[in-house]
């Protein structure tokens, strides 16, 4: 009696950890990439289910305003202790491989840090490669906005260049205040 229980309440727990942590949300519209069922997360690595933001492909090569600029992506995001956003925007560099989707986080851009101080979370770019025209400007900072903002702790993002607040990433896009949604849509 006593191992029917055990297994009774082992099963219950099993199902009902599947349902917590199941990746299928049939109410979401957001595309979710495949992935095994078995993950292995190295020791000391922590994984969160996070939307990821991508600019469409289609968007960026016809300009037609009747296309989404950004399309979202559901990922498990692995990171260290402490590094959640470093991770977020690891994972931001790295575009689903189907030809819909791009990246406006270009290899050579570095991010020197991300912080979160509030709800605002801070992100210093490197002043090395940063440059580009109006309609990369426009991408990054969107793919970047909505995918921070998208967690529940973020409200905003100030963006720093080699540390300080700067009128511009690439002198398009105004960035002396915090961005929230409503400045990228």
């Amino acid at each position: 009696m006593r191992r029917l229980k055990a297994l009774l309440i082992l099963i219950i727990l099993l199902f009902g950890g599947y349902l917590l942590f199941s990746s299928v949300d049939l109410r979401s519209p957001v595309r979710k990439e495949e992935s095994s069922s078995l993950v292995f997360v190295p020791d000391g690595e922590l994984e969160a289910q996070v939307t990821l933001f991508f600019p469409n492909q289609d968007y960026v090569i016809s300009g037609n305003v009747e296309l989404s600029r950004m399309l979202p992506v559901v990922r498990r995001v692995r990171y260290k202790e402490g590094e959640f956003y470093a991770g977020i925007l690891q994972e931001l560099r790295r575009p689903p491989a189907d030809r819909e989707f791009s990246t406006a986080l270009r290899d050579d851009l570095q991010v020197l840090s991300a912080r979160r101080q509030g709800s605002t979370l801070y992100l210093d770019f490197s002043s090395k490669n940063l440059h580009g025209g109006s309609l990369e400007e426009t991408l990054l900072v969107e793919q970047i906005v909505k995918t921070m903002v998208g967690l529940d702790e973020i409200e905003q993002v100030q963006f720093l260049v080699d540390g300080e607040v700067r009128e511009s990433l690439m002198g398009h896009i105004g960035t002396e205040e915090p961005l929230t949604l409503n400045d990228v849509e």
